[in-house]
């Protein structure tokens, strides 16, 4: 029988589930191991769940599988932040798209007027970010089978074992490689004909800032929002202050960088990054990895640095059916 990491079952969205829907998220949280072994013994390997209007599927093996059972989406507060971003008609790039949580809540928020780039390069995460656009009949979101990077050609992609999601153009020497096409982001615009781009979500696994080096026509002349992480492995102390080669890079181009600050009642505001203080342990979720928000003070954007929930019924979510294989026949009238 599965069961359920601690961090998971008490993360903060706990709080706001059971307000809003208590009986539900306690029924929830006490049969989930029972209804995982149970999916598992009929052979089915995946999960549709339906909140806010969004469908997704996702495996049950996953390691990340029990907080989007519990919880609807995985990042709740950096999702909420993403949200607060976009508008009716707007150009989004999910760069590093996985099986695409931040993209399709993206493509109902944009609507049909706007566009979303998903850029995902695994071949494996990306046939299931396939399905989920096609699940939600998403025809504005695009996806790019490729990596973007700071010079267009070939690269290796090392997925480690047991979590293909983790997948990095910055080699490690375990899992498995594959062969893939980069792009810098700056081509890409021009092949893609966008007439600008306003948001950028970005989870690379360290390669941050050869996106942002291969981006930075755009970056200047567009000033996107960007919501990016940051893996601890890429911070460190000069002996003056902490550094982030990719966060440097964006403050160089007239940046600032905002960490997410979020209270009880499941509000947020964005705070200037203090460098002398390690931002992991100020703005770092427990469960999660620190996403940080660059904002440039000419874009329109920059006013937005307080909002409430993007999704004020996290963990009211339908559970809409289990599926023994990948075939998307038996969702295709979802």
């Amino acid at each position: 029988m599965v069961s359920i990491a601690p961090h998971v079952l008490f993360r903060r969205e706990t709080v706001r589930a059971l307000r809003t829907d208590p009986f539900r998220m306690i029924v929830r949280r006490a049969i989930h191991p029972l209804e995982s072994w149970m999916n598992r013994r009929r052979g089915a390997r995946w999960i549709d769940r339906r909140y806010s209007g969004v469908v997704l599927r996702y495996r049950l093996s996953e390691v990340l599988s029990p907080a989007r059972y519990l919880y609807g989406c995985h990042e709740h507060v950096a999702t909420s932040v993403f949200m607060s971003f976009l508008r009716r008609g707007a150009i989004v790039a999910d760069i590093g798209a996985n099986l695409g949580e931040y993209a399709v809540v993206a493509g109902h928020a944009v609507g049909p007027t706007g566009r979303v780039i998903a850029v995902e390069p695994n071949p494996e995460v990306r046939a299931r970010l396939e399905w989920n656009v096609q699940l939600n009949a998403l025809a504005n979101v695009t996806i790019v089978p490729a990596a973007l990077s700071d010079a267009n050609g070939r690269a290796e992609l090392h997925v480690p074992d047991g979590d293909w999601g983790l997948g990095t153009l910055e080699p490690h020497g375990r899992g498995t490689v594959f062969s893939i096409t980069t792009r810098t982001l700056d081509d890409a615009m021009t092949e893609w004909a966008l007439p600008g781009l306003d948001v950028i979500k970005i989870d690379v696994e360290g390669h941050e800032l050869s996106v942002f080096r291969g981006g930075r026509r755009t970056l200047v002349a567009q000033h996107p929002a960007v919501l990016y992480e940051v893996g601890a492995e890429t911070l460190h102390w000069d002996g003056s202050r902490w550094n982030s080669p990719a966060s440097e890079f964006l403050r160089q181009e007239g940046y600032h960088i905002f960490g997410i600050v979020p209270n009880r009642r499941g509000f947020w505001r964005l705070e200037r990054v203090d460098w002398t203080l390690n931002p992991v342990g100020r703005y770092r979720m427990p469960w999660e990895t620190l996403n940080l928000v660059a904002l440039h003070p000419a874009s329109r954007l920059y006013a937005i640095r307080t909002g409430g929930p993007a999704w004020p019924a996290c963990g009211v979510y339908e559970i809409l059916s289990a599926q023994p294989d990948a075939s998307l026949a038996s969702t295709a009238a979802v």
